[in-house]
């Protein structure tokens, strides 16, 4: 049982951290996907580091992994999947001139968030350890994912 809760608050973690930067996404990056997001008018508009603590604070008495991505999914509009996809192209402009280059990292996070959760569904505690192994290794933009993990406590 130890391992699913570790699997669980991992798993928890990459999907608060991923919602978070996607919250940074703006309509002329994926228009397809911002237009019908409800990312302009939710609590991520401005708020998003704070919105996806929040919700992470909330969901952690989920035990279900579906019902901790449809908290973000029902603030959001974006399910899991409709953020890898938007991270996966890599060339995000910021504001009108400036790129960012880290969608890449962000969709590998994504990948990875996504077969944790089929391994939780799945009940396959051999492929969630390997891949909480696995996240030790990832890097976001500019540093290793484990370390952004500290941002999200709970008061």
């Amino acid at each position: 049982m130890v391992e699913v809760d570790k699997a669980l608050e991992t798993y928890r973690k990459l999907v608060s951290l991923l919602y978070r930067e996607i919250g940074a996404m703006l309509r002329n990056n994926h228009s397809e996907l911002y237009d019908g997001s409800k990312l302009a008018d939710s609590g991520f508009a401005g708020q998003r580091k704070k919105r996806a603590r929040e919700i992470y604070c909330e969901s952690r008495a989920d035990q279900d992994p579906d019902a901790i991505a449809n908290r973000y999914r029902r603030e959001t509009g974006l399910s899991l999947e409709q953020v890898h996809e938007a991270f996966r192209d890599g060339d995000w402009l910021l504001g009108r001139t400036k790129h960012s280059f880290g969608g890449p990292k962000w969709a590998k996070i994504a990948e990875v968030a996504i077969d944790l959760r089929n391994s939780l569904r799945d009940g396959d505690h051999a492929a969630a350890r390997l891949l909480i192994k696995q996240v030790g290794a990832l890097h976001h933009s500019n540093g290793r994912v484990v370390d952004k993990f500290v941002e999200l406590r709970c008061n």
